[in-house]
């Protein structure tokens, strides 16, 4: 096995986040900017002040595909929940080295994946309760199997999903239904994020693995959401108390990381080694840790997501939402068209409307998602005004 890096790589960067951007960062996201504007028929295709020579309209069909410029502009803002649009945008730039041809063409894919085949709206919006009252045993016994849930944070504050493959029998359940609990799990996640902690920890417990419970097939499927549709939202990954039949295993799934996920991975045999990246305080008590939580999945109350079938509430939220995000989209314009010394006042509207459209979200939420095991936990805390 590969051992533990010495390296402090538990720390979170915070370099190409929106306040801290070089200068020439900063010109990149606003050349993808302006190719989300030309796309969704907002502005016609201009190149930013300080960079003349980009040309946006040759972007503009590898973003759109399929999609029409309506469907762009909502999926995009979709994107905005408890983090600002550009730090989301930022993501994919700083996962393709801030090219922004590359860049613009993996948003795309994303928007494309959210939008026409993810059935990620559905997802939300069924949720939990949804599934318990339509009798979806196999979705049901995902969520109580314990094989995989949120508990925790490391030691830079990122929430840890705690993987248990011992638990796991790909013959169990359907290739879709573990796939179908494998977004919901990464969505909920993502709820518990923000600017200051923008990735997610995962802390695979390999006791007792053994061949039965390998799955290769949903491990590419896993490996393909990080690397496409959820870019820089991997903080960490821990493979921890590996057995040595796992070798073989991971000479083969090696192969398949992205080098940007692989450098993420670090393998742990004991809990000296696993504190280097969590507190001993945080560690399960059944791999040496203080920890003693003992999770057991919370059903769902019958009144969950009462709010989803009051269509005047989801419909004053929306307009709401989209009143803002037409503001932001007039000073996206203007920003875009900035010159780095003449900015001061384009970039305070800015911040000023993306928080205001951070807290907005959760006036909107409760309209458009169904509660999870996270509410109900009390580990999702929505940003009020």
């Amino acid at each position: 096995m590969p051992s533990v890096s010495s390296t402090a790589s538990s720390r979170q960067s915070n370099e190409g986040r929106f306040d801290t951007l070089t200068p020439d960062q900063q010109e990149r996201l606003k050349q993808m900017w302006s190719v989300l504007l030309a796309a969704m028929e907002i502005a016609e295709p201009q190149a930013p002040a300080a960079s003349p020579t980009f040309d946006p309209k040759p972007l503009v069909p590898k973003l759109l595909g399929d999609m029409t410029s309506k469907e762009i502009r909502l999926v995009l803002w979709n994107l905005s929940r408890t983090m600002t649009i550009d730090n989301m945008l930022l993501r994919f730039l700083r996962a393709r080295q801030f090219d922004v041809a590359k860049s613009v063409e993996m948003l795309g894919r994303t928007l494309h994946w959210r939008l026409k085949e993810s059935g990620l709206d559905e997802l939300q919006f069924r949720g939990e309760i949804g599934a318990l009252k339509s009798n979806d045993v196999e979705f049901m016994t995902q969520l109580r199997s314990k094989k995989a849930y949120i508990h925790g944070r490391d030691k830079c504050g990122r929430p840890v999903v705690r993987i248990t493959p011992r638990l796991h029998s790909k013959d169990k359940q359907s290739p879709q239904c573990i796939e179908k609990f494998t977004l919901h799990l990464f969505e909920s996640t993502l709820l518990m994020l923000d600017e200051k902690v923008d990735t997610i920890v995962f802390l695979f417990d390999m006791t007792g693995f053994s061949l039965f419970n390998m799955d290769y097939a949903y491990v590419k499927y896993v490996l393909k959401c990080f690397e496409a549709y959820y870019p820089e939202s991997l903080g960490l990954v821990l493979i921890h108390n590996s057995p040595w039949v796992f070798s073989g295993v991971w000479n083969i799934i090696k192969g398949w990381i992205d080098p940007n996920v692989a450098q993420k991975i670090k393998f742990t045999k004991n809990v000296k080694a696993l504190q280097e990246y969590i507190d001993i305080e945080q560690i399960p008590a059944d791999i040496g840790g203080k920890d003693t939580f003992k999770y057991e999945y919370p059903e769902p109350r019958n009144s969950e997501g009462d709010k989803l079938q009051d269509h005047a509430g989801r419909e004053q939220a929306l307009n709401e939402r989209s009143a803002l995000c037409q503001q932001l989209e007039q000073n996206t314009i203007e920003w875009v068209q900035c010159s780095a010394g003449s900015e001061k006042q384009v970039l305070d509207t800015r911040r000023d409307l993306t928080n205001k459209l951070k807290v907005q979200y959760w006036n909107l939420d409760c309209y458009v998602r169904a509660p999870c095991v996270c509410d109900r936990l009390g580990q999702i805390h929505p940003v009020m005004a």
